[in-house]
């Protein structure tokens, strides 16, 4: 059988707050102190969401094909004659280039959830571009 989530959060260190259908009737404060903590966590989890979905877009798949690519790249100047340290130079300055215009386009993001008042980048692009636009980033 699965252990009850309560047993598992507690074998784990971690504070267990009880959804709303379990707490018991004639425990209001109870429920209120829950609410508050929920809050807390969702304002937490929120960052940390945040944090880690601009961590997986930025190192993204075309991070990991990258080293594939310079090495592709480098043999072809080899072959060509051309010297190691122009090809890698200049390899290092178009992912400096390339990081530099992910970085605006991830400010320009921001920018835009701060102007609107949104949270999420979905928020974001509906509260900017209407509804009839919103599955397009979903």
């Amino acid at each position: 059988s699965t252990p009850h989530p309560h047993h598992w959060v507690a074998s784990h260190g971690a504070a267990f707050i009880p959804p709303r259908a379990w707490i018991a009737r004639g425990q209001e404060s109870d429920a209120e102190q829950s609410e508050a903590a929920i809050g807390a966590l969702d304002a937490d989890a929120s960052s940390q969401a945040t944090a880690a979905n601009l961590a997986k877009n930025i190192v993204g798949a075309g991070a990991l094909a990258l080293p594939s690519g310079a090495a592709h790249v480098v043999a072809a100047a080899q072959a060509e004659g051309i010297q190691d340290g122009a090809v890698v130079s200049a390899l290092v300055a178009l992912f400096v280039a390339f990081g530099g215009l992910n970085a605006y386009g991830f400010y320009l993001i921001g920018e835009v959830c701060q102007r609107t008042g949104a949270r999420t980048y979905q928020e974001a692009w509906r509260k900017t571009l209407g509804d009839s636009f919103a599955w397009i980033p979903a």
